[in-house]
């Protein structure tokens, strides 16, 4: 049980640095620049002249309301990940004055490490589905030429 919990720490500190990578990224995300950009887009494709450039702002318009979408989409489980790892946070308190508590070793063996796994497993779920959010969200940023939308690197 002690290479349990050992693994399950190691990857509890795993996710909190995933977990910070994407806070962090959203911090970095402009999002009055995407607000900026529709109103532009918008004005553009309803001054259109021609039906051509008119579809190319409609289209336009679109993507942009689906990133503003995706942000808050993205916040919505930063949040989520935020409470799960609170309660793991709190599980591993919890094993922290069981322990220290035990009159002998053999009570460690009867800890339910079942919950701390299942929890960790989840929040490792909510955040690869925000990894494939972030990722979509940088593709389409770099692709357009959005390189102040994208996050700053700090390498």
């Amino acid at each position: 049980n002690l290479h349990t919990l050992d693994q399950r720490w190691e990857d509890f500190v795993d996710l909190l640095d995933i977990y910070r990578r994407r806070k962090q990224h959203l911090k970095s995300i402009n999002r009055q620049a995407v607000h900026n950009q529709l109103s532009q887009a918008f004005r553009a494709a309803e001054g259109s002249e021609d039906e051509k450039t008119k579809r190319i702002q409609q289209t336009n318009v679109e993507i942009l309301k689906r990133r503003l979408t995706s942000f808050d989409e993205l916040e919505r489980s930063v949040k989520l990940v935020e409470g799960q790892l609170q309660s793991i946070e709190n599980f591993f308190g919890y094993l922290n004055d069981e322990i220290v508590t035990m009159s002998t070793p053999e009570k460690f063996s009867l800890l339910d490490f079942e919950q701390l796994s299942d929890s960790i497993s989840m929040t490792k779920q909510m955040l690869d589905a925000t990894s494939d959010s972030v990722g979509a969200l940088d593709a389409y940023n770099r692709e357009m030429g959005n390189y102040e939308l994208l996050p700053h690197s700090n390498s």
